[in-house]
């Protein structure tokens, strides 16, 4: 299996931050799984003009993923001032007791009301000469922090594809294990069935031979699991093309999981033999940690 380079889990964590003279800004950035990219963004008062930008630049990095990225400001010498909004912290009690009548449930307290956002605000500071070139700056900032991330993103990856191939490699061994075992049972599954045949022939029951021939090659075909280790031999290989490839590919490695574990479950309801049955189980316990495994990647 060729190493690939550009394999990203979607879990990782970044901060970057600047300064500019008594003014310093931090970008935190945390990454978690997701079926798609979903975007989250807190900025601070005086800044939300940069959310839109701060989208594009994480949509030029990613594509899946729950992306948050916070924004701290601090202004050196002076100090944040804040204000409560009297008539929205009023419409919140009203409603709160209004609730509480006709449901029943407990009134909420006025401590739990002032984490509802809009309660408490920030004053504006006034306003600021340098704001454009401290936004500008902020991005350029934030395209260094996303950078870092996907530095983490990629590492991660690596671990990931390192785990994968492993328990590829492990799949494959019991593959070989399994066809082993159909190649020694073929001489006692036949020596079983001629025992069955003579047993009802001494019962002294007329078949016809053409009956007892159809039910010798149902007993054959629904014992026989060959065709569902070739399938798991050309998922496995669909999974290893996939990694080679590398980018954007959890959905389809995820897809590839669903398969192989469709082959081991028919493993484990098609066979007789116990060696076989456990092989089944130890390949469906694979399956699920490598799923688990690709669950995590882009």
């Amino acid at each position: 299996m060729k190493k690939t380079l550009d394999i990203q889990s979607m879990t990782g964590f970044a901060q970057g931050s600047g300064t500019l003279s008594d003014f310093s800004w931090v970008w935190e950035i945390k990454s978690l799984n997701s079926k798609g990219l979903d975007i989250r963004v807190r900025l601070p008062n005086g800044f939300s003009e940069l959310e839109q930008a701060a989208r594009e630049y994480v949509k030029k990095f990613f594509r899946r993923g729950s992306i948050g990225l916070i924004l701290n400001i601090t202004r050196a010498g002076l100090e944040q001032k804040y204000f409560i909004n009297n008539s929205f912290l009023g419409e919140l009690v009203l409603a709160s007791e209004k609730l509480a009548k006709e449901t029943g449930a407990r009134e909420h307290s006025v401590d739990n009301l002032f984490s509802v956002k809009g309660v408490v605000e920030a004053e504006e500071m006034g306003p600021d000469p340098e704001i454009k070139v401290k936004r500008k700056l902020i991005l350029e900032s934030l395209e260094d922090t996303l950078n870092d991330l996907l530095s983490e993103r990629l590492s991660e990856g690596q671990k990931i594809y390192q785990i994968v191939q492993k328990f590829l490699i492990s799949l494959l061994k019991l593959i070989d294990q399994a066809e082993d075992i159909i190649l020694n049972e073929k001489e006692s599954l036949r020596n079983s069935i001629l025992e069955k045949i003579d047993y009802v022939s001494k019962l002294d029951i007329k078949l016809p031979e053409e009956r007892i021939a159809q039910e010798v090659a149902i007993l054959l075909i629904k014992g026989d699991v060959r065709e569902e280790l070739d399938r798991l031999r050309m998922h496995i290989n669909s999974l290893e093309e996939l990694l080679a490839n590398g980018a954007v590919i959890g959905r389809k490695l995820d897809f590839a999981c669903q398969e192989l574990g469709r082959e081991a479950n028919t493993i484990c309801s098609k066979t007789n033999n116990i060696e076989l049955s456990r092989i089944g189980i130890e390949l469906k316990t694979l399956v699920d940690e490598i799923r688990e495994q690709v669950q995590n990647i882009e």
